[in-house]
């Protein structure tokens, strides 16, 4: 039997369908700094990818086929049953493996909706208040979301990028509410067919299964009800921490701040990869390896006369402002306002990494005309 071994992992672990190894990317792999991935599914492949979205698209354009390699399981429409426990989401059986196939393809069609002639579709996910039938096959979830997708990019004119990471995560979800439900099978077999000595199967109530999906969906949409509520969130579980409040006006002025979000706090944040800071002192050895190499060469500003006396075990930052217009459609304050963003880049990241957006870090942000004009004033 075929064996897919996964590259991103150390462990170099293994799995019996390339629908499991798939599934395990999606999970686990798909937000890596450095995620690289080469496609030898067939001869002709063998391109490497960097990205998961790239990576994705190529599957279920090249590849489908193998998204297809599994049997199918009979299911029912009250009762769940797992036959074969799992300690590894994994490596969950076949039945979840086809619960996560028909979400992987009603994934693979939505992104693909500008293909299709369903224009008709005019409205979001219909409420289940609203449903004149009690019966759903998977053929309307597929339509409903399928309609939810183009109504994101034509009428809220998302573009795809954003849309394929609402689909990505929505898969995630997903995944994460199967092992909650294999969770909870194991719970019910354990106290309600603990008598049974012959029976290996578990088994999720009905009930059971609507009271775990309406918790989910309490929390969801309890954590984004309103902003005050989804930002405690983000503080109580991410260590989230808002911006300073700056007083930048004198006593007789009207009442104005600055915001300024501490530079310590941001680079604790970014420092906490092991990996990112392993590639930040890897890119400083090389660095002053090439300038000993190459008396004419001077890569950045340690290699200078003032930078020879910098700590070598100090990193450098490179303090950068720029002028931004924001715009005030609606209110009595209608105008267009000039703010001035101050925002600083390691110095010493890898050069692959600096020009991206997430290696940009916003210092402080206040009005230009206070910034320019009257602290430039007192200081001459």
């Amino acid at each position: 039997m075929s064996l897919f071994i996964c590259p991103l992992c150390s462990t170099n672990r293994e799995f019996s369908t390339f629908l499991k190894l798939f599934r395990h990317i999606t999970v686990f792999h798909q937000n890596e700094p450095r995620f690289e991935i080469t496609c030898n599914l067939d001869v002709s492949c063998g391109v490497l990818y960097r990205t998961y979205s790239a990576y994705k698209s190529h599957v279920y354009r090249h590849h489908a086929h193998h998204l297809h390699s599994t049997q199918e399981i009979a299911t029912n429409s009250n009762i769940i049953f797992n036959n074969n426990v799992q300690h590894n989401n994994q490596d969950s059986n076949d039945e979840n493996d086809n619960l996560d196939l028909f979400e992987d393809h009603a994934e693979s069609d939505s992104l693909n909706s500008e293909d299709e002639e369903d224009n008709h579709y005019t409205t979001l996910l219909a409420s289940n208040n609203n449903r004149e039938k009690n019966t759903l096959s998977l053929l309307d979830v597929k339509k409903s979301y399928i309609s939810f997708i183009l109504q994101l990019r034509e009428e809220f004119f998302l573009p795809k990028n954003t849309t394929n990471v609402i689909s990505t995560y929505i898969v995630t979800l997903i995944n994460h509410l199967e092992v909650l439900l294999e969770e909870k099978a194991f719970m019910n077999q354990s106290n309600i067919l603990s008598s049974t000595q012959t029976s290996n199967g578990m088994v999720v109530e009905l009930q059971a299964l609507k009271k775990t999906m309406s918790e989910i969906s309490n929390e969801i949409q309890s954590t984004t009800r309103n902003e005050y509520q989804f930002i405690k969130n983000c503080q109580k579980y991410f260590d989230y921490h808002a911006p300073e409040a700056i007083p930048i006006s004198t006593d007789d002025e009207q009442l104005e701040h600055g915001y300024y979000i501490p530079i310590h706090r941001t680079l604790s944040s970014v420092l906490c990869s092991k990996d990112f800071s392993i590639q930040i002192i890897e890119n400083i050895q090389q660095q002053r390896i090439a300038v000993e190499n190459d008396d004419d060469l001077m890569l950045s500003f340690r290699d200078s006369t003032f930078g020879s006396r910098i700590d070598d075990n100090s990193l450098m930052i490179q303090l950068y402002m720029d002028d931004i217009g924001l715009t005030n459609p609606i209110g009595a304050k209608k105008d267009h306002h000039k703010m001035a963003m101050i925002y600083f880049c390691l110095d010493d990241t890898p050069e692959q990494y600096r020009s991206q957006l997430d290696c940009i870090y916003l210092v402080g942000l206040c009005p230009t005309s206070i910034l320019k004009v009257k602290y430039l004033i007192e200081i001459n």
